[in-house]
């Protein structure tokens, strides 16, 4: 069974796939086989406020569309549906883990947000 994802965020560019999937794994506590289906398209510019502009060191970002898909037995992967539809939310750990390590290895990475609901 597998659960898939997409996820929105203007960041500064897009991580590399084995970086995101990295990423991933480390967020939601999996195994870095069990994350599969890995994307990241980078789209057009977004302006930044001031503030972040400052911040990323450049005046524009880039709007990303992120996902990947898990795989696992039917047990796993509904288990893993509340983890992800975490992901967005930095108040939550998952979400919190996700956020700091896309702000490790990228110049700036901007609010995540569900593109859609996680499906299963």
């Amino acid at each position: 069974d597998k659960v898939l994802f997409t996820l929105a965020a203007v960041a500064s560019q897009c991580p590399s796939l084995e970086q995101l999937r990295t990423i991933l794994a480390s967020a939601l506590e999996v195994d870095k086989d069990a994350v599969d289906g890995v994307f990241c398209e980078a789209g057009e510019d977004v302006p930044l406020s001031a503030e972040d502009a400052r911040l990323a060191g450049h005046p524009t970002a880039k709007a990303c569309r992120i996902g990947a898909d898990f795989s696992g037995d039917a047990t796993g992967a509904q288990a893993m549906l509340p983890k992800v539809a975490q992901l967005p939310d930095s108040t939550t750990p998952v979400g919190n883990r996700l956020a700091s390590a896309l702000g490790g290895v990228l110049d700036y990475v901007g609010p995540v947000q569900q593109v859609h609901k996680p499906v299963h």
